[in-house]
């Protein structure tokens, strides 16, 4: 593969997309790119598992995301071939229906709770990234964010936060600590460590 990839994956609101969009900044437009993983959610809610006391679709699940189409878009990107990635709209749940063209660059930073959980994706990463914060400093950020960016209620982030993101947590995003190479305490933010990473990450391009 003529591109490198980076994993940055952790526990929502840990942080993920402020060492993601960093570790870009220090490489530049034309040089790195993030991919979001929450673009790639099934476009539909109905075949997504369910929470078991909501019966609402577990956004938090593995099975709620399409793997077939991210690992060919990611394959595509570091192949440096252009490829089109879905666009999802927080608002309404789901995809929108036009795609995105992405062009490729030297470095892919591939972001999500679940980006470590695929074996194919760890297997290709030139460095995998865990951000390590608190549940209790995660919930803050979620609540904080979800409240203005997404207009949602209070009441609705802490349910979908009890009942599928710290279970779904537990079961299939921290066991991933054990596959990163790098670890990075991020419960305030850590010039040092994030500095000592990018380094790392030069150094290896």
């Amino acid at each position: 593969m003529k591109n490198k990839l980076i994993i940055v994956a952790g526990c929502s609101g840990s942080g993920k997309s402020t060492v993601s969009s960093k570790i870009k900044q220090s490489f530049g437009e034309k040089k790195a790119q993030i991919i979001c993983m929450d673009r790639f959610y099934k476009v539909n809610a109905s075949k997504m598992p369910k929470v078991k006391k909501t019966g609402h679709a577990n956004y938090d699940h593995p099975n709620s995301f399409d793997w077939v189409l991210l690992r060919k878009c990611l394959r595509s990107l570091l192949n440096d071939k252009p490829t089109k990635v879905p666009v999802y709209d927080y608002t309404i749940h789901s995809r929108k229906k036009e795609l995105e063209l992405i062009k490729p660059t030297r470095i892919i930073i591939f972001e999500g709770f679940l980006a470590l959980y695929d074996k194919v994706f760890n297997d290709m990463a030139e460095l995998k990234v865990y951000v390590d914060t608190s549940l209790e400093k995660c919930f803050r950020r979620r609540l904080q964010r979800d409240k203005k960016q997404r207009k949602r209620t209070e009441k609705s982030i802490r349910i979908q936060w009890n009942e599928s993101v710290v279970p779904m947590f537990n079961k299939y995003v921290k066991p991933n600590i054990k596959v990163a190479d790098f670890l990075l305490p991020w419960e305030r933010k850590n010039t040092k460590s994030l500095n000592y990473l990018i380094a790392a990450i030069k150094a290896k391009m």
